[in-house]
This record gives C-alpha cells, structure tokens and sequence, in this order.
C-alpha cells in the first residue's frame, strides 16, 4: 500500500494524462463507429424515405414524353428515373436551333406537378445532329429542387478563328 501511495505522489500528473487520454481515445472509437457503421442498409441513406409520397407513373411518363414530342422539332425523347432525379434526353431534328432546343426544354417543366418539382431535380440532355447548315449541338442543363429555371452547361466542341 506504502508503494501505491508513494508512485501516486510522485507521478500524479501522469496518471491524470493518462487517464485524459484513455477517455478521449474510447470517444474517438465509438464516435468513429457510429459515423461509419451507421445502421442504414440503402445506398442512397435516408434521402428517399418520402419516395413513395412523389410517385411517377408510365401514364405519366408517356404523357410528359408525348407532350415533348408533340413539337415538329422533336425527334425523339425519354426520361430515366434514378433515385431523386428524373433524366430527360430530347433529340432534335438536324435544323433546329439551340435557342428553341432550350425552350421545348424549360416549358416541358411546366408539365410537372409542383409535388415533382420541389421533389425531384431535373437533368435535360438536348441533342442536335449537324447537318450542311448547322453545326448541331449537345448541352446538358439541369433544374435543382431549390433553385429557379434551369441551368445551361455547353459541352459543344467549337473551333476558335484564328
């Protein structure tokens, strides 16, 4: 008993740290477990839960598609849905222009429920081949949930004059 009371005093401090450093090492432990071994099984976590509340249909996607084909400049048109985003690919006859490929695309939103719309993000792919007067296009675009219109990236190679 002599001994324990002699190797407390005179390490103490060390004890203490060691203690400190027990505890804080059993913390990272489980805090690290239940960060990466959480109990959800589904690839996409807990974002689709509410799925089953925003349901789309075949009548609704021949609908949506044969409301997009409807227009003389559309060739062809489909839609995929993946978790909470639905993809429409629009292909457009070869002289069409970019401004009105846009606009058959923006006014397709219109089509959708606002239940779809503040539920579902929207990923358009248009489509152009070239033809002896135009060059054709590819530009993707994309409706967020949170956000107003739809956004416009290019991906059509140009060549600069030079």
């Amino acid at each position: 008993m002599d001994k324990l009371k002699k190797a407390w005093e005179n390490n103490r401090i060390l004890f203490v740290l060691v203690c400190i450093l027990i505890v804080c090492f059993v913390t990272i432990i489980i805090i690290s477990c239940s960060f990466f071994f959480s109990g959800s099984k589904s690839t996409y976590g807990d974002r689709l839960n509410n799925i089953d509340d925003h349901p789309i249909t075949d009548e609704f996607k021949s609908s949506y598609l044969g409301n997009i084909k409807e227009n003389k400049i559309v060739s062809d048109a489909t839609m995929e849905v993946s978790g909470r985003i639905i993809y429409v690919t629009i292909s457009f006859n070869t002289n069409t222009t970019l401004d009105e490929a846009k606009s058959v695309a923006t006014k397709s939103i219109d089509k959708l429920s606002d239940n779809l719309i503040d539920y579902y993000d929207i990923s358009f792919t248009l489509k152009c081949n070239g033809s002896d007067s135009s060059d054709g296009f590819n530009i993707m675009g994309a409706h967020n949930v949170s956000g107003n219109g739809v956004i416009w990236n290019n991906n059509t190679v140009t060549e600069s004059e030079s």
